[in-house]
């Protein structure tokens, strides 16, 4: 099993896509119908979304909410090939080449993005809406079409939102949650990476962080929970 943080993100303006290009090139012209919506950090895919409703995403985000999900079968994350040429970046890839071309990439999307205005200016709100409406991965098949797998939710963090001076890294969400999504003792996780069960104990408890109580304990202990977003959470 591989187990990942999903980041769900809220974008800080998105507005009617027709009036996108005035709005951003002429400074005194009065955009007065804005939204923003819950999305994925799945950018392409995610920008398809917001498009489909009519808006065009404009900006950066103004909250985020962590999302500890598992990563459905034949679904791997890291560099890839793609198109002949070895990605850059970490990404979501699949088996096999999809004909969409997107080939093996995998996007990763909520059901529904959630706006904001629907649902009162209610941050937290959204976020529920978006999140029970799945997060899914688009996983290429062997025939050149694709799929679709909702993704099973272990624990959602709370919301970090730039308006109230939250710091990113918090996300509410600990070794311990990832420990047990993955289903690991901290007597099995201490033989796996080497490290004290009393150092284990005081990382999942939050008195050190994984960084503090020794070299190399962050990426020892994101080996043996197969987890690779370990510099967002510890």
């Amino acid at each position: 099993m591989e187990v990942i943080i999903m980041l769900a993100t809220l974008t800080l303006f998105c507005q009617p896509a027709e009036r996108l290009n005035e709005a951003k090139s002429t400074p005194n012209y009065p955009v007065k119908e804005y939204d923003a919506f819950v999305i994925t950090e799945d950018s392409a895919e995610s920008d398809r979304q917001i498009g489909k409703l009519g808006w065009a995403t404009y900006g950066s985000y103004i909250a985020l909410r962590r999302v500890l999900i598992e990563v459905p079968d034949g679904v791997h994350y890291g560099r890839c090939n793609f198109n002949g040429y070895r990605s850059t970046m970490p990404e979501y890839y699949g088996d096999y080449d999809a004909h969409d071309g997107n080939l093996c990439l995998v996007p990763v999307t909520v059901g529904k993005p959630a706006s904001l205005r629907e649902h009162g200016e209610n941050l937290e709100a959204a976020f529920d809406s978006a999140i029970d409406s799945g997060i899914f991965f688009s996983v290429p098949n062997e025939d050149g079409g694709r799929h679709t797998e909702r993704a099973h939710v272990y624990k959602v963090g709370e919301v970090m939102d730039k308006a109230h001076g939250d710091k990113w890294p918090k996300a509410k969400i600990s070794v311990a949650d990832i420990r047990e999504a993955v289903g690991l003792t901290q007597q099995q996780l201490a033989d796996a990476t080497g490290i004290p069960v009393q150092t284990l104990q005081q990382i999942e408890t939050g008195k050190i962080t994984a960084y503090e109580a020794g070299e190399n304990y962050r990426e020892k202990i994101a080996e043996a929970l197969n987890f690779y977003d370990y510099q967002s959470i510890f």
